[in-house]
């Protein structure tokens, strides 16, 4: 049973809330694409479900432990990031792209994802810049066939995903200044579950 610390109770809670929010609705898209008879559509948002449902829950133990328990927690955080991110494009990349551009965007990204991985195994106290020149670099991989991914995507949809990114962008703000804004790394966690929700509706409107 986790011991939460006071201090981190708004940090565990809020995951533990995503971490439902994402089993359901990653429940509606597997149903869904299970309806389209797709094979390669639910595999995707298999990929999806698990990255992440994985994340949130990860987050939620590590933000709920403290000793020990609490250092290896953050090093499995910090390695969810990168899958959630992967996990995340996933979908999309089956969904809206084909092709070169499929296998150009999602091999970069999940390529990126290993590479983040391993250096969290290798050393035990990665700088953060490190990590998030890797996220940034993993957020920004869709720039590869962005003119085809743009023409595929609808207007609604496009407004959507720019505000999850506009959500994500805002929250690396305090994530990297939570030790001088108050509240900050609560607000980083809002933004991450504002983020998710706003890219997770493109696809289950896509699905409807």
């Amino acid at each position: 049973m986790l011991q939460v610390h006071q201090d981190e109770r708004f940090n565990t809670f809020s995951h533990f809330f995503a971490t439902i929010l994402a089993g359901i609705g990653s429940f509606y898209l597997l149903y869904r694409s299970i309806s389209h008879a797709d094979l390669y559509q639910f595999a995707a948002f298999l990929v999806y479900a698990l990255s992440s449902v994985g994340l949130f829950s990860i987050s939620t133990v590590y933000h709920g432990s403290q000793g020990p328990r609490r250092v290896f927690m953050q090093r499995m955080d910090y390695m969810g990031i990168y899958l959630k991110i992967a996990g995340n494009y996933t979908p999309y990349t089956v969904l809206f792209l084909s092709g070169t551009d499929l296998i150009l965007v999602l091999g970069t990204v999940w390529a990126l994802a290993g590479v983040g991985i391993v250096l969290e195994f290798l050393y035990k106290a990665q700088k953060r810049n490190t990590a998030l020149l890797l996220y940034v670099a993993m957020a920004s991989t869709i720039l590869l066939a962005a003119g085809h991914f743009v023409a595929r995507v609808s207007l609604l949809n496009l407004v959507l995903i720019g505000l999850g990114y506009t959500c994500y962008a805002v929250g690396v703000y305090f994530y990297l200044n939570d030790h001088r804004v108050r509240w900050g790394h609560e607000i980083w966690h809002v933004c991450v579950i504002c983020g998710s929700f706003f890219q997770y509706l493109p696809l289950a409107i896509h699905l409807t």
